[in-house]
């Protein structure tokens, strides 16, 4: 009997490329998305979709009628502008609904809960690459949201006897990557720049991230199905690049010519962010494969054979 695995988030960015694996790998997959961010056309015809909120009471209906062996937990707003309109919705949809997600996979007892999390826990780290051990300092409601989530993982898995795995990721990019607001950088910047216009920076565009395209992503949170049991994980390249360099290199793949516009930064934004991975390759036998270059490539053709 094929084993089920569903995905919250399915029909997003890294949880569509996901749900596409676990089906190459023989796996029966549900997915439950809302359809706030995702988009239906991401959704293979091989899976079962609810499109549901992962706060609603439903989800308990569908786990009890699915009964997913493992459970991987993508749904999240990821808006990190500070103030109490988006503070009270990071906590209905990122705290609430992983609660409700975790009720749910804990009435059913899964035999493991795979929890994606965020490099905005560490917040600002003076000291870079940044581990696991790295002092916790969220800045933005985004942040403290998901370092709550991870604890609450740590919390109902333990207490229920469930495997958990939880995953930090560095900045994920690549094909199907859309822009969220403000946020996606990537995605801005190419998307701008085939419509002729010039992106800006935020700051002096010094800003450092560490950049992980999402093959190598879905390829790690992949391991962590067997690997990773009561860890918590960063999935990121030890390599940071600037706002700045990245937009150079996005415009010459383009051609593009115009300098970036700079305006003021923004509350809640982190400078520096570059992810140590010795963990990760200790504990999933995993490590980047795809260079910067190539990923923003790749991206770079996908968003050219694609109507915006």
């Amino acid at each position: 009997m094929k084993k089920r695995a569903l995905v919250t988030g399915g029909a997003g960015f890294v949880g569509s490329y996901l749900v596409e694996a676990l089906l190459s790998k023989g796996y029966q997959v549900i997915v439950v998305d809302n359809l706030s961010t995702g988009r239906r056309e991401n959704i293979p015809d091989a899976c079962r979709f609810y499109q549901i909120d992962i706060e609603s009471p439903k989800l308990l209906q569908l786990f009890a009628k699915e009964k997913p062996n493992i459970v991987w937990h993508l749904a999240a707003l990821t808006d990190t502008s500070v103030s109490l309109e988006s503070i009270l919705h990071d906590l209905e949809i990122n705290l609430l609904g992983t609660l409700n997600t975790l009720k749910a996979a804990s009435q059913i007892k899964c035999e493991k809960f795979i929890f994606t999390s965020t490099a905005a826990v560490y917040g600002d780290t003076p000291k870079l690459p940044i581990s696991e051990n790295s002092a916790l300092n969220p800045i933005s409601p985004y942040g403290v949201g998901k370092l709550t989530c991870e604890n609450y993982v740590r919390m109902f898995c333990d207490f229920y006897g469930i495997k958990y795995t939880i995953l930090r990721y560095g900045n994920i990019y690549g094909p199907r990557q859309y822009q969220k607001g403000g946020s996606g950088a990537i995605p801005i910047f190419i998307k701008k720049m085939l419509s002729g216009e010039t992106p800006f920076l935020f700051g002096d565009g010094n800003q450092i991230r560490d950049y992980v395209y999402v093959d190598d992503v879905v390829e790690a949170t992949l391991k962590a199905i067997n690997k990773g049991d009561s860890k918590i994980i960063n999935i990121g390249t030890t390599k940071g690049i600037s706002t700045r360099r990245l937009y150079k290199l996005i415009a010459t793949l383009l051609d593009f010519k115009a300098s970036p516009k700079l305006i003021a930064g923004r509350s809640g934004e982190i400078v520096n962010s570059v992810l140590a991975s010795n963990l990760a390759k200790k504990e999933l036998k995993w490590r980047p494969k795809t260079d910067i270059k190539d990923g923003l490539d790749k991206t770079v053709k996908w968003w050219k054979g694609i109507k915006h």
